[in-house]
């Protein structure tokens, strides 16, 4: 597993284009790959992340089961080198009980049932952003029996995180537009499962990871 610190040049005229269709970010970070291995985001394991926190400069992190070559991208796209680490040796201190403060930013949504046209349709479940942090939280918290962590607890007893939502994001892909409500968690989590653990820190977390959702990033609590 490899992690990237991709900083964009921010007047470049291709990263303007780009930011503004995540369709486009997801096809600019595939530029990193070759596809000598196989084609495709799942072929070579990618999830990527942009973080733009206050006082800091933008960043896109990707996280890729293969190495990347960032020389790919167009002269001048980037504001300074790109950085990428291998995280190979993370799996082995990955056991149960072990803690993380974390970042993730998801697609937290649920189903609704649809509208039936007639009475011999089969239902579809349609999938809507979860728009409170209350429900946010829960979604998440079933994310964490799925994928073996649980939120760890502050001093007041209340779940030690802090949920935020942020812009909604789109693009234009050959099925018509994708809309994305991205939300940024922030917290403490603990290891329950390591083999289910790795499994979503390798794989994401929810929906919509060609958009920038579902890359975990763990420190040192």
């Amino acid at each position: 597993m490899h992690l990237s610190r991709l900083a964009p040049n921010l007047v470049s005229p291709d990263v303007l284009r780009d930011l503004a269709d995540l369709q486009q970010v997801h096809r600019r970070v595939m530029e990193g790959f070759d596809d000598a291995e196989g084609p495709g985001r799942l072929a070579h394991g990618v999830l990527w992340r942009w973080d733009a926190d206050p006082g800091r400069t933008p960043v896109i992190y990707v996280q890729s089961a293969t190495l990347p070559d960032w020389s790919r991208l167009p002269v001048g796209y980037l504001a300074e080198q790109a950085r990428t680490r291998d995280l190979s040796e993370i799996r082995n201190v990955l056991h149960a009980g072990r803690r993380f403060s974390f970042r993730l930013v998801a697609s937290a949504t649920r189903s609704i049932p649809s509208e039936r046209i007639s009475e011999t349709d089969r239902p579809r479940g349609k999938r809507v952003p979860i728009g409170d942090p209350e429900g946010q939280l829960q979604w998440l918290s079933q994310q964490g029996e799925r994928h073996g962590f649980h939120i760890e607890k502050s001093g007041s007893g209340a779940a030690d995180i802090r949920v935020n939502a942020l812009p909604k994001g789109s693009g234009r892909r050959a099925r018509g537009q994708v809309t994305v409500t991205p939300v940024r968690f922030e917290g403490r989590l603990a290891i329950t499962d390591p083999d289910a653990f790795w499994e979503g820190f390798t794989t994401g977390i929810g929906r919509a990871k060609a958009y920038g959702c579902g890359l975990l990033t763990l420190a040192r609590p």
